[in-house]
């Protein structure tokens, strides 16, 4: 069995490796020499694993940081969990515009807020297309608290967020045809349509990746812990 164990090592086959060489203790208990050699080989494999993992780790803690930079991180008085932000897509400096603002999680998870400014037409869902490319989110009940809209002087001002799987995938969508003239309906009593600015979908797409390399370190850090090697 620990020669199968090694065969397969050389074949780079490490998960049928480690089933053998765990499997010697409790199939043969009283083979000490089989038993301890098993331990050991399974221990050089797991340091050799989780070697790996930590370079990929870092690689992924360095694109992270470099990405971060165009970001601002806040937490709210009562979330658990804080948010990153674009820093071309921050409220303060989008009050008179139509948009709409992404951000990512701690935990590498989708928000999509959706902005119109000057009309009313309790939008509830958007659509993102370009020709026959297109991507609609979910509704967001106009009741509900992820809806909120307002007038003042005649102008219209409202705000939808799509969280919870909402969004339906319009981030990926417009990171991965950011290079087309992309536009954005409003949808809801009646329809406004407005061009992606370029930025915006540059900033929409660094803010996908963002969330990417997150749910990755994630899953490494995840991996890393559950090795256990003694």
């Amino acid at each position: 069995m620990l020669k199968q164990a090694r065969n397969s090592l050389m074949l780079q086959d490490t998960a049928s490796a480690l089933l053998m060489l765990d499997s010697i203790p409790r199939l043969h208990p009283r083979a000490l020499y089989s038993v301890g050699a098993a331990m050991n080989l399974k221990r050089e494999i797991l340091w050799e694993i989780q070697k790996r993992k930590q370079v990929s780790l870092d690689s992924v803690e360095a694109e992270i940081r470099n990405l971060q930079a165009n970001f601002v991180f806040s937490r709210g008085e009562f979330e658990r969990s804080g948010r990153y932000t674009h820093s071309r897509l921050l409220p303060e400096r989008n009050l008179s515009r139509s948009y709409l603002k992404p951000e990512v999680t701690e935990k590498g998870d989708l928000v999509l807020v959706s902005q119109l400014v000057g009309s009313r037409i309790n939008h509830t869902r958007i659509r993102v297309y370009d020709g026959d490319l297109e991507c609609r989110s979910d509704s967001v009940p106009a009741g509900s608290a992820d809806y909120y809209g307002s007038s003042f002087l005649g102008r219209g001002w409202e705000r939808v967020t799509f969280r919870n799987g909402r969004e339906n995938g319009v981030i990926e969508f417009i990171a991965s045809n950011g290079g087309n003239n992309l536009k954005t309906a409003f949808l809801g009593k009646g329809s406004v349509v407005i061009f992606l600015e370029e930025g915006d979908r540059k900033a929409i797409g660094d803010t996908y990746a963002l969330a990417l390399l997150i749910r990755q370190r994630n899953q490494l850090h995840q991996e890393i812990g559950s090795l256990q090697i003694r």
